[in-house]
């Protein structure tokens, strides 16, 4: 067979140009089935809050001041969520945009931090944990409560910890909860790997604005860098590429007996006492950062879907999560882990698993498209809170 340049020429250029056009239509039909590219900020946090997050040179992500974002609840209801100018979530008349600072002798402060639960992903305002609790408490006490909705989605007490030291002991306030979420585990997992030691100071670095060996980061390199963003399928790769590499860290708070990042609270659960003691352990951190600005401290916790309720009930959810083994879940050994942890620190711990147990409503405590509780959960986990702080007296921690 004779060599034929030009042939082969001529079928290589056509060969490039249907890959060219291949990849232009597929970006057409990508712009136009998902919309606007979203940066993934946080591969722990759920998609549909990506637009609310900015990532963070201190705490990996926080929330983005002014950003606001439309949802539909489990309850059919529309979920309005602004972030306010202090970059947290505001509350519907707006007063949780702009926490003062310093404290007020006629007002009760109470700083809330966590995750998409505390931060109410999938709810309404005022259906949130901290609306919740405040309105509980006003009715209860003589004194003005002021709840503030310190919860970011996606977070841990490791970016919680980082959070409290860098903006929420300047609110100065009475007393602080922290929520401890059965995803933090996994969490803490992904996180902990981007951690810089500064001295005695820690940062978790965001990948985005991580330096290289020339002294830049990625975010200098603009143009290229908007250039991709706009671009649906370049977008897509790249979520892709970072959602795998931060789900292997994730990962490694599992082992070969489970995949999921739930395996911790199943009835036959691999060791994982190192992952567990690693997510534990900025508990001790916040409630020192509490003491030394001479707030309370309390350590509460709900469980999740798969401990109360059939994994039946949420057969996308528990795909997505890969849930296996018997559900609902009869072990109590994450409750008496943050137990023993708690006794051994002198923290305050309030576990509501077992009003979540004994409650009647079921499966309608929890958000099936989320790993949150839903309205109803929202208002017994409020519940519980109030109770407890006000057996004696709020200013106590509940003690």
């Amino acid at each position: 067979m004779l060599f034929r340049p030009k042939r082969m020429l001529r079928n290589l250029i056509v060969a490039v140009g249907l890959l060219i056009s291949a990849v232009i239509g597929a970006e057409f039909w990508l712009r136009a089935t998902t919309g606007p590219a979203v940066d993934l900020v946080a591969s722990r946090a759920v998609q549909s809050v990506q637009v609310l997050l900015k990532p963070s040179a201190i705490r990996h992500h926080e929330l983005l001041p002014g950003a606001t974002l439309q949802m539909t609840s489990a309850s059919g209801r529309q979920a309005r969520i602004r972030i306010g100018p202090a970059g947290f979530r505001e509350s519907s008349d707006g007063s949780e945009s702009r926490p003062s600072a310093g404290r007020n002798g006629n007002r009760f402060r109470i700083l809330f931090l966590g995750d998409d639960t505390v931060f109410g992903t999938g709810v309404d305002q005022q259906y949130t944990v901290t609306s919740l609790l405040q309105e509980l408490l006003s009715k209860r006490l003589d004194t003005e409560v002021e709840v503030i909705n310190a919860g970011v989605p996606g977070y841990c007490p490791l970016l919680s910890a980082l959070q409290y030291r860098e903006q929420g002991r300047d609110l100065k306030p009475d007393l602080v909860i922290l929520h401890f979420d059965m995803t933090d585990i996994a969490d803490d997992a992904c996180y902990r790997r981007l951690l810089i030691q500064n001295g005695e100071i820690s940062h978790c670095v965001h990948s985005s604005l991580k330096e290289d060996d020339s002294g830049r980061t990625p975010e200098r390199d603009s143009f290229w860098k908007s250039e991709l963003r706009r671009s649906a399928l370049a977008r897509l790769t790249i979520d892709h590429v970072q959602e795998a590499l931060e789900g292997r860290s994730a990962a490694t708070a599992t082992t070969d007996a489970g995949d999921s990042a739930f395996a911790w609270l199943s009835d036959d659960p691999p060791d994982m006492r190192l992952q567990v003691r690693h997510a534990l352990e900025p508990i001790q951190l916040v409630k020192q950062l509490a003491d030394e600005s001479g707030a309370k401290f309390l350590l509460t916790s709900t469980p999740i879907h798969w401990q109360i309720v059939s994994s039946d009930v949420y057969p996308e959810l528990t795909k997505q999560e890969r849930v296996s083994g018997v559900t609902p879940y009869s072990s109590q050994l994450p409750s008496e882990v943050l137990k023993q942890f708690c006794s051994d620190r002198g923290i305050r711990l309030l576990d509501c698993r077992q009003a979540f147990s004994q409650s009647e409503a079921g499966i309608k405590l929890f958000s099936r498209g989320h790993l949150t509780p839903s309205e109803i959960g929202m208002a017994l986990y409020a519940k519980q809170i109030a109770d407890f702080l006000t057996r004696r007296s709020p200013s106590d921690g509940g003690s």
